[in-house]
């Protein structure tokens, strides 16, 4: 081990004894990653299914008009993919607020909190106008690095979380857009199928992104856990 190593095994070994010794401890992210996990999973298939309806519905306008019977059953079906979206987005920002939050709590106590966002804030950042366009994402970043960087892997950040936050922000903008843009004689790109497709296409994005995301740091936090103890008790 070179002086460097050394030092900087020291420093890590000596904030999270200090952590311990104020009750604050490193927690796994337990049950925590499967919530998310599976949130994100649903979040993809409501995405796919409601861009599907959405092609159905206009396919049926266009082949029989406004008042065709089937055009029932559709609002029926949309409708219930637009509850189901609705229960399932909470459940998502419940999941990921509770996940993200736990992951940096873990991060503080192995590397102290000194320049890192606050665990509440990997979450309270994002309702904070103007911040909320890098601080998540800062947030994220530094759990990835400091998470690797604890057990010996690399830090360099996943290309997920750049194509999640890249995603995430065009699926926002073109639903903001589309709602200008979108009139009913438009052209190809600037139809309501065309808008759909492109929405579909970075909220899909976005959920596997982050999907594979918090794959890496939940893979990466379960390690902390077993180097925290061989640290503490080596």
């Amino acid at each position: 081990m070179t002086s460097s190593e050394f030092e900087a095994d020291t420093t890590g070994r000596n904030h999270l004894s200090d952590y311990l010794a104020t009750g604050r401890t490193l927690r796994p992210l337990g049950k925590l990653w499967p919530f998310l996990k599976w949130c994100l999973i649903l979040c993809i298939i409501i995405s796919c299914a409601g861009f599907v309806s959405g092609v159905v519905y206009g396919q049926v306008i266009n082949s029989n008009g406004p008042s065709h019977p089937a055009l029932v059953s559709l609002d029926i079906f949309e409708a219930a993919i637009a509850i189901v979206w609705i229960v399932v987005s909470i459940s998502t920002m419940i999941a990921y607020s509770r996940f993200m939050h736990r992951a940096m709590n873990n991060v503080h106590v192995c590397d102290g909190p000194e320049g890192l966002v606050s665990p509440s804030g990997t979450w309270l950042w994002f309702i904070v106008p103007i911040a909320c366009l890098w601080m998540p994402f800062r947030a994220v970043i530094q759990i990835w690095r400091s998470s690797h960087g604890y057990i010996g892997q690399p830090e360099d950040p996943s290309r997920w979380i750049y194509i999640w936050w890249g995603c995430l922000w065009a699926s926002n903008f073109i639903s903001f857009a589309s709602g200008y843009f979108f009139t009913p004689e438009s052209g190809v790109m600037s139809s309501l199928l065309g808008w759909s497709f492109l929405y579909a296409v970075t909220d899909v994005m976005a959920s596997y992104a982050l999907l594979k995301t918090a794959s890496g740091i939940a893979a990466a936090q379960a390690q902390m856990g077993n180097k925290g103890i061989e640290d503490v008790f080596s």
